[in-house]
């Protein structure tokens, strides 16, 4: 199992990379998940770090991208249209592809339908709103957009809950 994403991923604002989602996502279902995330990642570079991902040939990946691209106001029509042709590499692979989506502030506001349509478009796996009361409660945020130890364990439990029907 590959955690693939950006700085919500690496668990930038976490205590340690030991407290970052994957890791407690480990934790709660007993199985490894490799944390892939980069602090800054946009959608196209986390793409030229994507052989890297296939060569570890795992079952499921978790894709967590898109809110670099909101905030660096990319290109969004090209940056999701890069996300589906990602996510449909992975899965031409045999990986199953969970994607975490981003709603809740203002400034993601734009993005949120665009994971619906990409996890419509690419038969994958939706946990929406993956940050869903968790932005903006100061206890769970380290700062204004990363989750602390707290917050990243909510997180965990929210992606545990959705695999949990696919898994065995």
């Amino acid at each position: 199992m590959v955690a693939f994403g950006d700085s919500l991923t690496a668990g930038r604002g976490a205590e340690g990379a030991e407290n970052s989602y994957p890791a407690a996502l480990s934790l709660l279902l007993g199985r490894p998940v490799e944390n892939m995330g980069v602090d800054g990642d946009t959608v196209a570079r986390a793409y030229e770090r994507l052989e890297k991902v296939l060569e570890r040939s795992p079952s499921i990946v978790i894709v967590l991208l898109g809110g670099n691209d909101m905030l660096r106001r990319m290109d969004l029509d090209e940056s999701f249209s890069l996300l589906e042709t990602m996510i449909r590499r992975i899965q031409e692979e045999g990986s199953l592809v969970f994607l975490a989506g981003l709603e809740g502030l203002p400034l993601l506001a734009p993005v949120g339908k665009r994971y619906f349509e990409a996890a419509k478009n690419t038969g994958s796996v939706l946990i929406p709103d993956v940050l869903k009361d968790i932005l903006g409660k100061p206890e769970l945020m380290a700062d204004g957009i990363h989750p602390n130890t707290a917050g990243y364990r909510i997180m965990a439990e929210r992606i545990a809950k959705a695999m949990a029907p696919y898994l065995r």
